[in-house]
């Protein structure tokens, strides 16, 4: 009724419909570039994390803003949907600045029950999400999460493995491609490495498999993978890659 424009091909349309979590985007009128979404879920439908609106709003406490009441989701729930947002809904491969901007306002701000934090995340098989979305709050913004929530999430594996991982992942997130994974399928098998989702209780699920339904691909850079050729036309970068990733210090 204000003018805002559907931002959307006709081809997803179903998709919208039948699996995606928000109803198609809206363009505002004077051509700004914003996109509104309008949430009906937290998360698409295929995603294998125990928790759902429902429970959100459940659980929410009453605030006001600009005079009107509004529900606020407590701040482990806050927690856990941007860590999945970010680290499952977009693969850690995009979306990051403002999840940490986020995260960074919640740990440096409130005071945050990591207790039920663990509690809630490991309940809801959201553990390693949240163990990778905090860490690298911590790393890149120098945020203080305390080390002993991230032991009781993170993923199994060694230090040095966990170390090189969250290389990946950061190098991914900032603007200089040139380091960043060169391999979709290579990020696939990384980011099952560091979200381990049998482990996590997933039974396997992945986000690309909302992807290849055919819908969009949810803002992630990850396409789809290259021939054998293309691949070695990139060594070069791989070599970078390699290098960023596995230096020691």
């Amino acid at each position: 009724d204000h003018g805002w424009n559907e931002a959307f091909v006709r081809a997803a349309e179903d998709f919208y419909e039948t699996h995606h979590h928000h109803l198609p985007p809206l363009t505002d009128p004077a051509g700004a570039g914003t996109v509104l979404e309008v949430h009906r879920e937290l998360l698409p439908g295929q995603s294998p994390f125990g928790f759902a609106a429902v429970d959100f709003w459940r659980e929410a406490g009453a605030a006001s803003f600009v005079g009107r009441p509004v529900k606020v989701p407590r701040l482990s729930h806050q927690v856990v949907h941007l860590s999945t947002h970010f680290a499952w809904s977009h693969m850690m491969d995009s979306a990051g600045w403002r999840t940490f901007r986020d995260l960074a306002w919640i740990t440096e701000t409130q005071s945050v029950d990591w207790e039920d934090l663990v509690d809630f995340a490991l309940r809801t098989r959201s553990g390693t999400c949240c163990y990778w979305a905090l860490r690298l709050t911590r790393s890149l913004l120098g945020s203080p999460v305390p080390e002993e929530p991230l032991q009781a999430m993170k993923p199994p594996g060694s230090a040095w493995r966990l170390d090189r991982l969250e290389r990946v992942f950061a190098l991914g997130l900032f603007p200089t491609a040139d380091r960043r994974c060169p391999s979709v399928a290579l990020f696939r098998v990384l980011w099952r490495t560091g979200i381990r989702p049998v482990w996590s209780g997933h039974e396997g699920s992945a986000p690309w498999d909302v992807v290849e339904l055919g819908g969009p691909t949810m803002g992630t850079g990850i396409g789809q993978p290259a021939s054998v050729w293309g691949q070695l036309r990139r060594l070069p970068h791989w070599m970078r890659f390699a290098s960023a990733t596995l230096r020691s210090g």
